[in-house]
């Protein structure tokens, strides 16, 4: 199984490699409400959706940007990793 971020581009992802590669299980990004981040690629070819968030938002009121914390190099090197309290969603609102 190989797993990979849909992209960043705010464009079809059946246009961005590697998420448009055939057995790839291409990887979105919501915000904090579980809508598609402005960002994220989209369309058909995205299989699922997990938090990304976006550090231009505060959709939860805390104070703080909804952004997710990554140590690595963002979103594409995020998604891959086993997160299994992370909520995934077949499809955002």
């Amino acid at each position: 199984m190989l797993v990979a971020a849909a992209g960043n581009q705010a464009q079809p992802a059946e246009n961005y490699e590697p998420a448009s590669c055939p057995g790839v299980i291409a990887v979105g990004a919501t915000d904090a409400r579980g809508y598609r981040s402005g960002y994220s690629n989209h369309g058909p070819r995205v299989d699922l959706y997990a938090p990304g968030g976006s550090l231009a938002r505060d959709d939860n009121q805390d104070g703080s940007p909804d952004g997710i914390l990554s140590l690595g190099w963002g979103l594409a090197v995020a998604l891959p990793t086993p997160t299994p309290r992370a909520p995934l969603s077949p499809r955002p609102m």
